[in-house]
């Protein structure tokens, strides 16, 4: 069930680069959770709130269009959920608090190709 977040992020990095051409990939089991969830909230370490929001110049962080791309394909509307520490974020997911928890990854890596958003790895963790 949580599961399907993960294959959610993966379908709208994919959709970025292939457009519509997968359009049904969600299972009807998968397609029930995203139906039966409205609101999804998602756990967000404190430190890396601004990949969320917009900086100075205009520019949205990496997460902000990621979310709105999920919220658009699944109809979902996703909340953060700030955190301290990694210990409270993994107490957020076993609590039920949150469906998943969104970090960028310490590595990092840059493709000239590929719009500032799509450059950069991030980590998805859910409760299965």
């Amino acid at each position: 069930m949580h599961r399907s977040i993960a294959r959610i992020a993966i379908f709208t990095l994919l959709n970025g680069f292939w457009g519509n051409a997968l359009a049904n990939v969600f299972s009807p089991k998968e397609q029930q959770w995203i139906d039966a969830h409205p609101v999804v909230n998602f756990s967000i370490h404190e430190k890396y709130a601004p990949y969320l929001e917009t900086n100075e110049k205009g520019e949205f962080g990496i997460f902000h269009p990621l979310l709105r791309k999920l919220g658009e394909v699944t109809q979902q509307e996703f909340l953060p959920k700030r955190r301290k520490s990694d210990q409270e974020g993994l107490q957020q997911l076993v609590n039920g608090d949150v469906d998943f928890i969104i970090d960028p990854s310490l590595l990092m890596m840059s493709t000239s190709n590929l719009a500032p958003y799509q450059r950069q790895f991030f980590g998805v963790m859910t409760s299965f």
